[in-house]
């Protein structure tokens, strides 16, 4: 983050905003990078009665007795834990248990299991965390890890829909850092309940796409999937054209066939230097007909000593030393006609802000 977080003194970066609306309150659950030097799981909320399209007042829900804390959703996990050096791409969700005659909300998550997050060492599987009477509960367990060469699972898009948990994520043999070429491929996987006899993945994109995110959201008449790629965050070569992608479709399939072919609706190439490198950890909701996709945008690469030197002469506060730097951002896309066949269109352009 090249900025500091106002009232949230004990981060240091955030990304992967799932943005939704529960219990009358629109929300945005996000990955966070805080002082202890690991990543956990955060909320930000908008004041009661306004929505996403209207402000971008989001407020962090604070440490108790620390006003100027923004408050982990659950402790760290222990040392030795599948997920002890971060909780990251956070995706909230409601459904039902086995018998259908109860309500849980979740939130899926990738966990990380070593402190490298780029770079052939690192491992990621995904779980979960449950609302309980005493608040959100980490489930001990990952409930979907990696495949053979591809040993790692992240980014986990779920949704309940027709009765049962969907997930939708990426598998990667690694996270590409500086020098190594990227992989990454989404796949898709159900259950009954949300945490056993989830079906064996199948393949929903091809490899050489290089998609990494995969949302999928509910409309009033059918499902939208909001994609994209590997971010570049070298600005090297292999990387493929860096834009988030629409597609649609009537029913919740995890069959590519049944989505529309995939349609640009923002290019980080000649946009603003906070997203100028690329999109991940996208997420979207239907409000008055239109489409509100939040997302994290990629800085151009630039050294840590020029950016810093560039906002001293600005009589800014120089950002705190990172590789890259990450901002919270939203894009309006508007809607005419049915959810394949209709047409959408950019209404406002992205702007960047964080809570």
């Amino acid at each position: 983050m090249l900025d500091s977080y106002p009232g949230a003194n004990n981060l240091l970066g955030t990304g992967d905003p799932n943005v939704c609306l529960f219990d009358g309150r629109w929300r945005m659950y996000l990955g966070g990078f805080h002082r202890g030097f690991k990543n956990n799981l955060f909320e930000a909320t908008l004041p009661s009665g306004e929505g996403p399209a209207e402000t971008t007042d989001w407020t962090f829900t604070k440490q108790e007795g620390d006003p100027n804390s923004a408050k982990m959703l659950v402790p760290q996990p222990q040392k030795g834990a599948w997920d002890h050096f971060g909780l990251h791409e956070p995706c909230h969700v409601v459904g039902s248990d086995r018998s259908g005659m109860n309500t849980v909300r979740r939130i899926y998550y990738t966990g990380r299991a070593s402190s490298e997050t780029t770079g052939t060492e690192g491992r990621f599987s995904i779980g979960f965390l449950e609302w309980s009477a005493t608040g959100w509960r980490r489930h001990p367990e990952p409930v979907m890890s990696g495949r053979g060469e591809m040993r790692s699972a992240l980014g986990p898009k779920v949704i309940y829909a027709e009765g049962k948990w969907r997930m939708w994520f990426r598998m990667v043999p690694h996270e590409p850092a500086k020098g190594i070429p990227p992989r990454s491929q989404i796949f898709y996987s159900e259950s009954a309940d949300g945490v056993t006899g989830w079906s064996e993945p199948v393949a929903f994109s091809e490899e050489a796409e290089l998609f990494s995110h995969a949302f999928v959201g509910r409309l009033e008449d059918g499902y939208c999937m909001v994609l994209t790629p590997v971010p570049n965050l070298h600005e090297e070569d292999g990387y493929p054209p860096q834009q988030i992608l629409l597609s649609f479709s009537a029913s919740p399939s995890g069959h590519r066939k049944d989505w529309s072919e995939p349609v640009p609706v923002l290019d980080a190439s000649g946009g603003p230097d906070w997203c100028a490198d690329g999109f991940f950890g996208s997420s979207v909701v239907e409000t008055d007909g239109a489409l509100e996709i939040f997302f994290t945008g990629v800085a151009r690469h630039r050294k840590w000593l020029a950016r810093a030197f560039e906002r001293i002469l600005h009589l800014r506060k120089p950002p705190i030393p990172a590789p890259y730097f990450f901002s919270i951002g939203r894009v309006t896309v508007a809607r005419d006609g049915p959810v394949v066949s209709g047409s959408y269109a950019v209404v406002a352009s992205a702007s960047g802000h964080s809570p």
